[in-house]
């Protein structure tokens, strides 16, 4: 269960590999203008990991990738949106780049 994202339920299936999840929030991401902090999903914006379950929901993802994106999602609390989106996808593409 992930401390960040406690609205997070147990999965029963086989989670996804770590550099397909990170491929997946990307894209997920990229799609998006702005990100949420500190919850999946907030209103209308969701944070990187509400990104990736919006579009790939009962989708299981491992909790130490859950937890590393959400970390690096909620690091800028005074960010805007906007900024957080930016600081995000830039975050994600060296990670993708690096596999």
């Amino acid at each position: 269960m992930s401390a960040l994202r406690p609205e997070c339920r147990p999965a029963t299936g086989d989670a996804l590999a770590r550099d397909l999840t990170l491929r997946l929030v990307l894209s997920s991401v990229s799609r998006r203008r702005s990100l949420a902090h500190g919850a999946l999903h907030d209103g209308s914006k969701h944070c990187a990991m509400g990104c990736f379950f919006a579009d790939n929901p009962n989708t299981a993802v491992y909790v130490s990738v859950l937890d590393e994106i959400a970390t690096f999602n909620d690091l800028t609390p005074r960010a805007t949106p906007k900024q957080r989106w930016r600081r995000m996808m830039r975050w994600l593409r060296e990670r993708v780049e690096a596999l």
